[in-house]
């Protein structure tokens, strides 16, 4: 029964999530002061993460996204997650099962989900100056090197060429 209503609440968030999607962010739109403010108070490269415990390729992904975390240069970026859990002590106890150390938006109410309304989990978006500069969805191989490609490309770190 209990993975039933696992199963039932990951197919309504992610109909939830496909609904209205021509308003969900897209690369090059702007992201209003609001919503940002929500999601970061410094003024950086934000890498925002957008996952869930359900989630059986964020499990594999955000050891990953830890791990780039602890050599990334926190001056210039960083990363947030947002776990879309709606049972707060499901998400905590996911969240510490996997050592995240970088900081995480409980939205349990799904307020900041519902603005960038990703097409499913997970779904990571790169902001720089405001502005949506990368999208990845879904899983994605070797993610850390991935998102380190991305910032090289964006200039935040240079390339090794």
């Amino acid at each position: 029964m209990n993975s039933l209503f696992k199963l039932f609440l990951s197919l309504c968030l992610c109909m939830s999530l496909n609904v209205s999607s021509a308003f969900a962010y897209q690369v090059g739109d702007t992201v209003p002061d609001e919503v940002l403010k929500k999601i970061s108070k410094e003024n950086k490269v934000i890498i925002v993460d957008f996952f869930a415990s359900w989630c059986h390729s964020c499990k594999i992904e955000l050891p990953l996204l830890v791990e780039l975390y602890n050599t990334i240069n926190k001056k210039d970026v960083t990363i947030v997650g947002i776990d879309t859990d709606m049972v707060l002590k499901q998400g905590v106890t996911f969240q510490k099962s996997l050592g995240i150390n970088f900081d995480v938006i409980n939205d349990t109410s799904n307020e900041i989900v519902s603005q960038f309304q990703p097409s499913g989990m997970p779904a990571l978006y790169i902001i720089k100056d405001g502005k949506v500069e990368k999208i990845r969805e879904g899983a994605l191989n070797h993610i850390d090197k991935v998102l380190m490609d991305d910032l090289k490309e964006l200039g935040i770190y240079e390339t090794n060429n």
